[in-house]
């Protein structure tokens, strides 16, 4: 039996893979700490009977992935905000200092504008 979508592997690249596959790690190690302290959740998942093992499989899968994606990209925006106030609060102290002492002197001003 063919599938009638043809998944062409060789124009993949390593980068674009691991990207996509990367937010399984953090969020396969966020629900086994929870099962692991919650394993009564766990044991009444997976004594859920209507369910099939294979539907276990990939709703485990989903949410690992899920799980993952959200503190991949939570972790981005807080290494992201915490550079611009790295980089942005010296540079407001030091602008903020160095443009007020100079130019409140009138002789300053006088010695600027005179060239």
């Amino acid at each position: 039996m063919d599938l009638p979508v043809k998944i062409d592997f060789s124009r993949l690249e390593l980068p674009s893979a691991a990207s996509l596959l990367i937010p399984v790690v953090p969020g396969s190690v966020l629900l086994m700490t929870l099962w692991y302290f919650h394993g009564e959740a766990a044991a009444r998942f997976f004594a859920i009977a209507y369910v099939g093992y294979g539907t276990k499989l990939v709703f485990i899968s989903f949410a690992s992935y899920s799980a993952g994606l959200i503190i991949s990209v939570l972790t981005e925006i807080g290494l992201g905000l915490l550079a611009i106030l790295i980089i942005h609060l010296p540079g407001r102290y030091f602008t903020k200092r160095l443009s007020t002492g100079v130019w409140q002197s009138s002789a300053f001003r006088k010695l600027n504008t005179a060239t």
